[in-house]
């Protein structure tokens, strides 16, 4: 048994499909779905960032160039972004159009990392592609899916993307504990106290000169954001997990969504890259089974069983008083 099979074995919670191959087929058709979806969302960011890029470029004072579009430096650069961004608009156009086409999907991933690299190449980290880029790359290795197992590699590939996107979220919670901890052993209020989010947000209003919509609310009542918050840390780091919990998919991509409308609503910060991949991928994910029961409490990783049910085992009819 391999490593990866013992790792599902070990992690997945909910119902099986009682009809595999049958469903099977249903997955891969809506996977197809989703990765043409992909491609057309991958239409309207490209075809925004043309205008959007060039204007970056010819504001910029000085361009600190990152590593992928290192080469442009003797180049027109007006030129080059207009190249770029154009590339990317018409791969991912074709990508939609024909998603089977591989050398679409490769030249979106390549048009799209330079692209992103150029965006990021201000002296400042800026992760707006990064997510998109990382999808974009994994579809790729999309298979054509012509028989049964291709269907089964296709359906396993999207998986792929959707635990990817998941990882960089438990990354982003255990970050959030580690710094947490350090600043509880330390006496000063971070991630875990009540004040956490309250102070971070205050703070950001003061070096920005922003008033977002909820932001005073939140601080005001802090002892409400801070169980938001606790609650959030939880969801972001056992967030790779979910891969494996089909019941729970379109709960937690609710619940990232929801978390990245309130990055504008607290702190105006806007990602609609994050925001468009978590409803492909999870909201849409083609593997969510429905959640609407009790039983859906158990599969939640650390305190799943805590809800968990265990059904009593019918008992075997009693022999008492029967003859033979």
């Amino acid at each position: 048994m391999t490593i990866a099979r013992r790792l599902r074995l070990a992690l997945r919670r909910g119902p099986q499909n009682e009809r595999p191959f049958a469903a099977l087929q249903e997955n891969f058709l809506h996977c197809q779905t989703c990765v043409k979806l992909f491609y057309l969302v991958s239409i309207v960011i490209a075809f925004t960032m043309m205008p959007m890029l060039r204007s970056e470029v010819e504001g910029a004072q000085d361009l600190d160039l990152l590593w992928p579009v290192f080469w442009i430096a003797p180049y027109n650069l007006r030129f080059v972004v207009d190249l770029l961004t154009f590339g990317c608009f018409a791969s991912a156009l074709l990508a939609c159009w024909k998603p089977s086409l591989l050398v679409a999907r490769m030249a979106f991933a390549l048009f799209l990392l330079l692209a992103g690299a150029l965006h990021g190449s201000f002296g400042g980290i800026n992760h707006v592609y990064h997510i998109w880029i990382w999808v974009s790359v994994v579809f790729v290795f999309l298979p054509r899916a012509a028989d049964r197992v291709g269907r089964l590699a296709y359906c396993l590939t999207f998986a792929l993307a959707q635990g990817l996107v998941l990882f960089f979220y438990s990354l982003a919670g255990f970050w959030k504990i580690g710094s947490g901890v350090v600043m509880l052993l330390d006496g000063r209020e971070g991630n875990f106290s009540p004040r956490g989010l309250a102070l971070t947000l205050a703070d950001r209003m003061v070096q920005t000169g922003t008033e977002p919509l909820l932001a005073r609310l939140v601080i005001d009542d802090y002892y409400i954001s801070w169980g938001l918050f606790l609650g959030l840390i939880y969801a972001q780091f056992v967030a790779v997990v979910i891969v494996f919990r089909p019941r729970l998919h379109v709960i937690w991509g609710l619940i990232l969504v929801g978390f990245h409308t309130g990055t504008w609503l607290l702190m105006e910060i806007s990602n609609v890259q994050h925001l468009m991949v978590l409803i492909i991928l999870m909201v849409m994910s083609p593997f969510a089974k429905d959640w609407r029961s009790w039983e859906t409490l158990g599969d939640l990783p650390l305190f799943g069983g805590l809800f968990r049910i265990r059904k009593a085992e019918p008992h075997a009819p009693s022999l008492v008083g029967q003859t033979a």
